[in-house]
């Protein structure tokens, strides 16, 4: 295991049905985030892409560099981190994500736009990503996750599959940017929605309580005795849409 935790996908069987998911054509370029011991990196490369892998782990980054990259290849190494950094321009993303930048990753994607991003995560993580208004696993990042992208769980991964094990199971998914939602007021829209989910077992009326005009609202779209799990991702829309132009 590295020094920063990470588990490393080992299985040619899941590896390859990643590479798959990605539908690579030759040439295009593709950003790997913690590429770890090279195995992922090196059959997107046997497909043809242009990779750019960023990883934080200097000892990781020169092993790669040395195993796979040199004069001729189709590789470039960027150390750093892959949430903080300036991405290169690049047409997907493939990569198998180390689990505790998952959220701020995820966050990234969505404000950058991305095409399509094929990702190993944790499956609580992915569960959540394509969870049902009233599931338990419904979220704010839920919501997010159905507004700006149309998102894919794709196929389980084994602890097994993973070098060493983790103590949690994994999945692999396929985001693709889609249209963004037509919001009024985009501060105000994160701002209720944050606040709601962050107090999810208490009703509307109750959480957004002090946000003006928020219970006339409510009363009115008939949701002020709703938690925030009942609604859809369209309904979170149209209470910001309706909050907004009531105090406009």
């Amino acid at each position: 295991m590295a020094r920063l935790g990470q588990h490393f996908l080992t299985s040619e069987p899941h590896l390859a049905r990643i590479v798959a998911a990605a539908d690579l054509q030759p040439g295009e370029r593709v950003l790997e985030i913690g590429p770890g011991t090279g195995l992922l990196t090196r059959k997107l490369l046997a497909a043809g892409a242009l990779v750019v892998a960023i990883e934080l782990d200097g000892r990781l980054a020169d092993r790669v560099e040395q195993e796979l990259g040199g004069a001729g290849t189709e590789l470039h190494i960027v150390r750093g981190d892959a949430v903080r950094v300036a991405w290169p321009a690049f047409d997907k993303i493939v990569a198998n994500v180390p689990y505790q930048i998952s959220s701020p990753l995820l966050s990234r994607i969505i404000e950058d736009q991305v095409s399509m991003a094929v990702l190993t995560l944790q499956r609580e993580f992915a569960d959540r990503l394509v969870a049902n208004p009233g599931s338990r696993d419904y979220s704010r990042l839920t919501v997010r996750a159905a507004l700006y992208t149309r998102t894919d769980l794709l196929f389980p991964i084994p602890r097994g599959a993973f070098q060493p094990p983790p103590r949690v199971d994994s999945a692999c998914v396929r985001i693709r940017a889609s249209e963004p939602p037509d919001l009024h007021d985009r501060e105000l829209f994160d701002r209720i929605l944050d606040r709601a989910f962050s107090q999810r077992r208490k009703m509307l009326r109750s959480s957004l309580r002090h946000e003006p005009m928020a219970l006339d609202v409510l009363q009115a779209a008939g949701h002020a005795r709703d938690r925030p799990e009942r609604l859809s991702p369209a309904q979170w829309v149209s209470l910001a849409n309706a909050l907004a132009d009531a105090r406009s």
